[in-house]
């Protein structure tokens, strides 16, 4: 073997030696928990529909306080673009919820509700056809 070609493959061997302990490090020292962040945003979830008032008539005004109460954002967009029923939904609220899922996306991190024209939540889910804002 050649001079170059000894020093090639110990330099190879060296840096494979060091990449693979610096991942065995980094799986034993650093938190890679995907489940913990899930779980942290789920219970956070569940906590904020607990302390939302029972009631005939959620309104949007309840949920907005108990929300920032948690310093979390909660905004009424100007439209809701996705095919959803019933089809008599007037106004929406967007909360998000905090931690945030890990890669996620802000949709998937938003608790959306749905209100009725006397301005009181209702129940809604995505769909289309008879009944839905996509009858056709």
């Amino acid at each position: 073997m050649s001079r170059v070609l000894k020093y090639t493959v110990t330099g190879l061997v060296l840096v494979g030696t060091a990449l693979l302990a610096f991942y065995l490090y980094a799986i034993n020292t650093v938190n890679f928990s995907v489940d913990k962040a899930t779980a942290a945003h789920t219970e956070a979830r569940q906590a904020f529909l607990a302390d939302l008032p029972d009631t005939d008539c959620l309104r949007a005004a309840d949920i907005t306080g108990i929300a920032r109460a948690r310093g979390w954002d909660a905004v009424q967009p100007s439209q809701f673009d996705w095919c959803v029923a019933p089809d008599t939904v007037q106004t929406w609220l967007r909360v998000t919820v905090e931690p945030p899922l890990p890669f996620s996306t802000e949709d998937e991190n938003a608790h959306i509700f749905a209100f009725d024209e006397a301005g009181c939540a209702v129940d809604w889910s995505y769909a289309s056809g008879p009944g839905s804002t996509c009858a056709e």
